[in-house]
């Protein structure tokens, strides 16, 4: 069984919206670990993944929205905000964008794994940052490596 929570990666979160090669993957992360989490930031990531879509693989306007509207529903209550000094950091000593470090610093803060399929940021944080198909091949995770967690607030939802 899986860790019970688990950061997930834009990418991830469009897999299992989105029908395509790496879906059934997605799925079955997701089924292994419902309780799926990121930084607030995943939002603007997943945009821009609907917006290619739409402009480039026909994805009908219509169907991003519903997919929008998804999974903004399924990530509701699950969002953290970064420090981001701690990001500037971490991002600079390895050479990764500040947007892929948000999810690893998470990952790390909250001593979980962080499921992505980015081999660079699997590369530069191995043992934290895990592709779908080897977080769903282990019985447990490899330790990953625990930062305080002041870095991240739970941003709770409005309404």
């Amino acid at each position: 069984m899986g860790a019970g929570m688990i950061v997930v990666d834009a990418n991830v979160i469009a897999y299992f919206f989105i029908e395509g090669e790496k879906t059934t993957l997605a799925r079955q992360v997701r089924e292994m670990d419902p309780r799926w989490v990121a930084p607030e930031m995943w939002r603007h990531e997943f945009l821009n993944i609907m917006v290619t879509n739409c402009l480039f693989a026909k994805l009908p306007l219509g169907m991003a929205e519903r997919i929008w509207t998804d999974a903004e529903d399924l990530m509701r209550g699950s969002e953290y905000v970064a420090e981001m000094r701690r990001v500037l950091h971490l991002a600079v000593d390895k050479s990764v964008t500040a947007y892929d470090t948000e999810y690893v610093l998470l990952a790390q803060c909250l001593g979980i794994p962080c499921v992505t399929e980015d081999g660079p940021l699997q590369k530069a944080f191995p043992g934290t940052a895990v592709p779908m198909a080897a977080f769903l091949g282990v019985a447990g995770m490899p330790d990953a490596v625990r930062e305080k967690r002041a870095a991240y607030v739970t941003r709770r939802a409005k309404g």
